[in-house]
């Protein structure tokens, strides 16, 4: 399973600031030590109507890791195993009766 890492607030800055610039995508992946598959979903996912907006990416970036915490830290379902001691005991127990 592959280590996912999110964006920080920096690099969503550099790819603000490298894509007003003209910047190509491939090339900010370079700069920012990034695949450049990163930066196009990046780019894709957090545009709107003023084009890339750093702010809003990390925003919602942090809004995504709130969910996932939410979901990881939920109460779980207690499943109490039996020993194999605990199901002989219940065994000699049948015979007996």
């Amino acid at each position: 399973m592959k280590n996912y890492k999110q964006l920080t607030y920096m690099q969503h800055c550099h790819i603000s600031a490298l894509k007003k610039s003209g910047m190509k995508q491939k090339d900010i992946a370079d700069i920012i030590n990034v695949d450049q598959s990163t930066i196009s979903q990046e780019l894709n996912r957090n545009k709107g109507e003023r084009g890339y907006r750093h702010k809003q990416a990390q925003n919602k970036s942090k809004e995504v890791s709130a969910v996932i915490i939410q979901i990881n830290n939920r109460p779980r379902k207690k499943i109490r195993y039996k020993i194999p001691v605990d199901l002989m005991a219940e065994y000699m127990a049948a015979i007996a009766a």
